[in-house]
């Protein structure tokens, strides 16, 4: 064998091993009620690991569930996938938690570059979800870095009803699940306090 078929054959071979340690392992943590994060962007190939610290819960796939996903289970659980798809964005929830629990997992072409993660400038309240609610309803808000939060519901008075959360919490987006059980029907706000920001939002209760 000539020197440079020997060459190539390393090559081969060198290729062979290293070309499947290029696909990434993305880590999505499930509990509370969310998914976090509830988005990917990944290259085909990759894997997603979904790992529940918290409930009962599972990864379904919407449109067709025998593609990807698991049974729902109590914690601790780690389920996760391949995804040697087509390029393209799948959705999935949690069967128990439908409308709080929602995520896509987005497919790049193995030669497209990942998209950059979303950088939160601001402090970003968002809508309470299902507004108006029965019982219970998701608040979701995102921080640009790590700071003290103090979560409060108040009533129409602006008196304070329930203090949800008060303590220190890491950057990014968070959500909490709010059970108004105890409360009459009506009119409240929740509101976010902050060093960089004081935000309220408006929400009904009905029973």
């Amino acid at each position: 064998m000539s020197r440079i078929a020997r060459y190539l054959t390393i090559l081969v071979a060198v290729l062979a091993v290293a070309l499947p340690c290029l696909a990434t392992t993305h880590f999505v943590a499930v509990g509370n009620f969310f998914f976090n994060p509830a988005d990917l962007t990944v290259n085909q190939g990759d894997t997603v690991v979904w790992t529940n610290g918290a409930g009962t819960h599972n990864v379904h796939h919407n449109a067709t569930p025998s593609l990807f996903g698991n049974t729902a289970a109590i914690a601790p659980w780690t389920y996760q996938f391949v995804f040697d798809l087509p390029p393209d964005t799948y959705h999935y929830i949690c069967q128990i938690h439908p409308t709080l629990m929602q995520g896509t997992v987005t497919v790049q072409g193995t030669q497209a570059a990942p998209e950059p993660p979303a950088v939160v400038n601001t402090v970003e309240l968002d809508q309470n979800y299902p507004n108006p609610f029965n019982s219970e309803t998701a608040i979701r808000f995102s921080l640009p870095n790590a700071t003290n939060v103090k979560l409060t519901i108040m009533n129409v008075l602006g008196e304070p009803v329930t203090e949800i959360f008060n303590g220190p919490m890491n950057s990014g987006a968070h959500q909490f699940l709010f059970d108004a059980s105890k409360l009459s029907s009506g009119l409240y706000y929740y509101r976010l306090e902050t060093p960089l920001a004081t935000l309220a939002r408006k929400m009904y209760l009905i029973k």
